[in-house]
């Protein structure tokens, strides 16, 4: 039997769904980041840096946001 190859990537955050929840929390996760570095520049905090980090957002719809009313019935 033949193995199945799988692609890897190496990622620092990976969020599993782009639905609205998923998209939120990686806009809100950046949003983070960036003003956690720009308070250490303007020396109000002590702390460090946080480096760029690759946050991935993957899902198994073939369009963004396709599974956003999964499950819902309107007659």
């Amino acid at each position: 039997m033949d193995q199945i190859q799988r692609e890897t990537m190496e990622v620092d955050v990976l969020i599993v769904g782009a639905g609205s929840a998923g998209l939120a929390s990686a806009i809100q996760l950046k949003k983070n980041i960036d003003q956690h570095n720009y308070q250490l520049i303007k020396r109000k905090l002590q702390a460090e840096t946080i480096p760029k980090q690759m946050i991935v957002v993957i899902e198994k719809a073939a369009e963004v946001g396709s599974h956003s009313f999964l499950g819902a019935v309107m007659y």
